[in-house]
């Protein structure tokens, strides 16, 4: 190997145009949990062989899902990579029959633009609609392409597909949504999978309490299904569905009434208590029982497992708050590690901790106009009654992913739609 490494060397010497391999380390970009570390051979600015995952992570150690490991095939396998237009789009390509057609990135820069400019001035900024997700969640993919759309000042979405009703519930009581540090769960003594399937939607943290259960904690499930994660664990809670809010409020109630609330804590950190206490007081072990199914002996063993054991971490899935009240029951959950003396003793998210100027990176802190907020729910009924001339969707499949799929694709084609996208998705 030194030897090849030397005639490597001595053939750049000769001829600057042979180029050395290297590591480049990075990491991954989906939409997930882990953010894996990982790393890639690259010559001549070409990927070389497979991803690999970084060994020396702290957290994802090495490993890397069959997703992670061919993402970057992306970048040439199917890839759209040049523009396209429906022939209508163009008055000189109007009598062109085929679909789609490919242009030049002059024409098609050119077209947009001409578009663009056409419609603000005919029907206001009110009238365009920026439309994206986490296709990809880099800070650079999702949040500087809105730069233009911020100066602007076009119309945009609510982002409530995935964890907004958490994440509003959270703010309420703790200013932002971040909690336990995937690092410290290994120091855990008692793990609360709360509708949280770990062992499918995030491999790094199943292994983190798996390692943390040898280690002596105990793992405790709550869920209304029997997921993959029950078999991994100590004891399963299986409340009916959508009563989570209840069975939280209930363990409340136990605490505060055996007095097995951290005070001290509770005054010196805390607002409102009095309030909430009763509130609590409105959830007797009677009536949570008959409500979400689970014996009062169950609620029990859990509350008194909660209040002797510590530290503690309630992982918080993002399947809770998808439900009515769901923000409700987040609350209620998160509030239970407040009760026995646990400053942010949960895990929903952990975007918020990092202190990220997200707002400069997007643009949103240059401006002073506030833009215009649709929700994404409603979307696809808005776009089907025209009420969008132009709208520009990048970073997500919006035919498939939004609601009302139907009237969403019905909606595209009644305004000038823009795809920016690197495969052919069901939104073209």
């Amino acid at each position: 190997r030194i030897a090849k490494m030397c005639s490597s060397e001595q053939r750049r010497d000769e001829d600057p145009a042979v180029s050395l391999r290297r590591t480049v380390k990075t990491a991954c970009a989906r939409d997930c949990y882990d953010t894996c570390g990982m790393q890639f051979e690259v010559e001549d600015g070409a990927i070389c062989g497979a991803a690999r995952g970084l060994p020396d992570h702290p957290f994802t150690k090495g490993f890397l899902c069959a997703r992670g490991m061919k993402d970057h095939e992306n970048r040439v396998t199917n890839r759209v990579g040049f523009p396209h237009v429906r022939g209508a789009s163009v008055p000189a390509l109007a009598k062109c029959k085929a679909p789609w057609l490919r242009v030049t990135w002059d024409t098609a820069l050119d077209t947009v633009a001409g578009k663009l400019k056409e419609v603000i001035e005919q029907h206001g900024v009110d009238s365009v609609l920026q439309v994206d997700f986490a296709g990809n969640a880099s800070l650079l993919t999702s949040g500087f392409t809105a730069r233009l759309w911020n100066v602007l000042g076009i119309a945009e979405t609510d982002y409530t597909l995935c964890t907004a009703s958490g994440a509003t519930a959270l703010r309420y009581h703790f200013g932002s949504t971040y909690g336990v540090q995937p690092e410290e769960i290994l120091g855990e003594k008692l793990i609360v999978l709360w509708a949280f399937n770990a062992c499918v939607s995030s491999a790094h943290f199943w292994r983190c309490v798996q390692d943390a259960k040898r280690a002596g904690a105990r793992v405790v499930c709550v869920d209304c299904r029997k997921t993959e994660s029950v078999a991994g664990c100590d004891l399963w809670i299986q409340p009916r569905p959508n009563t989570d809010f209840a069975l939280a409020m209930g363990i409340a109630n136990f605490l505060i009434t055996n007095n097995k609330v951290d005070n001290d804590f509770i005054a010196k950190y805390t607002s409102g208590y009095e309030e909430y206490r009763t509130e609590a007081e409105k959830w007797p072990l009677d009536r949570v029982s008959r409500l979400t199914g689970v014996s009062e002996a169950m609620i029990i063993t859990l509350a008194q497992m909660y209040m002797d054991t510590r530290p503690s971490v309630i992982m918080i899935g993002i399947g809770l708050q998808k439900a009515r009240f769901g923000g409700e029951a987040v609350r209620a959950v998160s509030l239970l590690p407040v009760l026995t003396g646990q400053h942010r003793g949960h895990f929903f998210s952990n975007g918020s901790a990092y202190n990220v100027d997200t707002d400069y990176i997007s643009g949103r802190s240059q401006v002073t106009k506030k833009r215009r907020l649709v929700s994404m729910v409603d979307l696809g009924r808005l776009l089907a009654q025209g009420e969008f001339k132009f709208v520009y969707i990048f970073n997500m499949n919006a035919a498939v992913t939004l609601p009302n799929s139907l009237a969403v694709r019905e909606g595209v084609r009644l305004c000038c739609c823009i795809l920016h996208m690197t495969k052919p998705f069901v939104s073209c």
